[in-house]
C-alpha cells in the first residue's frame, strides 16, 4: 500500500513503525524510517522517534493525546492497535516532507499504524480549481497617477495667494 502527501497537505500525523529492522527494535533510527518509506529526503525536526518501553506507565495513545493533542474520538479508534506497539514508533508530521508530492512506501518495513490531522486544521486545502473561469490573471487596482504641473503650479499660486491676504489683512490691522 501506499500513501501520497500532496502538494497542499498540512496539520496531518502518521504513526509508522519498523518491526521488520534487523538487530534490536530499538535501534531503528529516522533513517531508517526513511529508507523504508522510500523517500529521498525528510526533515529530522519533524519526526519524533518514541521508543514505546521508555514511556513507562503511559501507552502511546495517551502520548499522542498528551503531546500532539490528538481527537480522542479518532484516537479511541485506533488506540488497540497502538498500545499493541512494541520496539519504536514513529511520529511525523506533514512538514516532514519537504518534497511534495511524494508517496510514501508503506508496503515494506514501514506499517502506517494510524493518520491523525491537527485540531486545529479545519478541513484540508482542496486542489485547485479546474475551470476556465479560473484562468487568467487579475487585473492590477487602478494605479493613482502622480499630480501634473499644472496642478502643482495651481496649488502654489493658490498658497501664494493666500500669504499675500494675510499680509494685507495684518497692514489693513496695524493701520
Amino acid at each position: 500500500m501506499t500513501e501520497t502527501v500532496t502538494d497542499y497537505e498540512h496539520g496531518r500525523t502518521r504513526v509508522f513503525h519498523l518491526d521488520h529492522t534487523t538487530g534490536a527494535p530499538e535501534s531503528a533510527t529516522i533513517s531508517d524510517l526513511q529508507a523504508a518509506l522510500g523517500v529521498d529526503q525528510m526533515d529530522a525536526a519533524h519526526v519524533q522517534r518514541v521508543v514505546i518501553s521508555e514511556l513507562g506507565d503511559m501507552t502511546l495513545s495517551q502520548f499522542l493525546a498528551s503531546g500532539y493533542d490528538t481527537n480522542p474520538a479518532k484516537l479511541a479508534a485506533r488506540e488497540n492497535a497502538l498500545n499493541a506497539l512494541t520496539g519504536v514508533a514513529f511520529i511525523v508530521r506533514s512538514a516532514a516532507f519537504p518534497d511534495r508530492p511524494v508517496t510514501l512506501n508503506t508496503e515494506g518495513d514501514a506499517d502506517l499504524v494510524a493518520t491523525f490531522d491537527d485540531p486545529a486544521v479545519v478541513d484540508a486545502f482542496t486542489p485547485e480549481i479546474e475551470s476556465p473561469s479560473a484562468e487568467g490573471i487579475l487585473t492590477p487596482p487602478p494605479v493613482k497617477s502622480p499630480p501634473s504641473d499644472k496642478a502643482m503650479a495651481g496649488r502654489v499660486a493658490m498658497i501664494a495667494l493666500l500669504v499675500m491676504a494675510l499680509l494685507v489683512l495684518v497692514i489693513v490691522l496695524i493701520a
